[in-house]
């Protein structure tokens, strides 16, 4: 395959928001860690549709709705956890994209577990975040 037809289609996938959309919408929700306040975690469940799915195969249950998407967030930041997540790279595809994230978390006062997780994310038209997969293995912590 020629780089003008690798390129070719990529452009060819459909999209209903701009690129640009998409990337905030995860640079906002990385943005949104840590959560020390439960006006916090209200704001990161605002970048979310109402029927939401996010699924976190490694340990947790998936979680449908706002509502549930409220009490997976909110658990963390009432036991003290302090999570930091960043993004090394963005890789977009119409509206969805995969981030490879840098993250990190724990409890104040000790050393964090650090962790490359791979985010999936589908974005709608409103720009907000409709479907979550996480991922990472025994290999992604340091």
């Amino acid at each position: 395959m020629s780089r003008e037809t690798a390129l070719d289609q990529v452009a060819a996938v459909e999209a209903t928001v701009p690129r640009s959309v998409v990337e905030k919408a995860i640079h906002d929700f990385l943005g949104s860690y840590p959560a020390s306040t439960m006006d916090d975690v209200l704001r990161r469940a605002a970048l979310f549709d109402d029927d939401v799915i996010l699924e976190d195969p490694v340990g947790a249950r998936p979680t449908r709705g706002k509502a549930e998407l409220l009490e997976f967030f909110k658990a963390p930041m009432l036991a003290g956890m302090i999570i930091h997540m960043r993004a090394e790279k963005i890789i977009v595809s119409g509206n969805e994209a995969i981030s490879f994230t840098q993250a990190s978390w724990g409890m104040k006062g000790v050393e964090p577990a650090r962790v490359q997780i791979v985010h999936n994310f589908v974005v709608n038209g409103a720009g907000r975040i409709t479907r979550v997969r996480i991922f990472f293995d025994a290999g992604c912590v340091q």
